[in-house]
């Protein structure tokens, strides 16, 4: 959540598994300052949710699983350094649309 109170998405970093994935969580401090590029929401049908697993990030699936959202940004950060333990998460450069 930001200091006005908007819940914001962050991605950490890429786990190849649970395990991984939870142990990096457990050295995230509970507050953070991010530093990355802000993407759009992606589509949760590649999601396995009953698995845990999670290949794109949804906003729209997220507020499913926040207890409490509040406003929510409709897009993500994903972080330039991962955390620890993590791999980075393949962050696009924006294209040009040419007319």
């Amino acid at each position: 959540m930001t200091d006005e109170g908007v819940s914001l998405a962050v991605g950490l970093g890429w786990a190849p598994d649970a395990t991984a994935a939870h142990a990096a969580e457990a050295r995230v401090p509970e507050t953070l300052e991010i530093a990355g590029r802000y993407l759009p929401s992606e589509s949760p049908t590649l999601n396995e949710v009953e698995k845990g697993e999670r290949r794109a990030l949804s906003i729209a699936e997220l507020l499913n699983v926040w207890a409490d959202p509040g406003p929510v940004y409709a897009g993500y950060v994903v972080l330039v350094e991962p955390t620890p333990g993590l791999d980075a998460i393949h962050q696009p450069p924006p294209s040009a649309i040419r007319a």
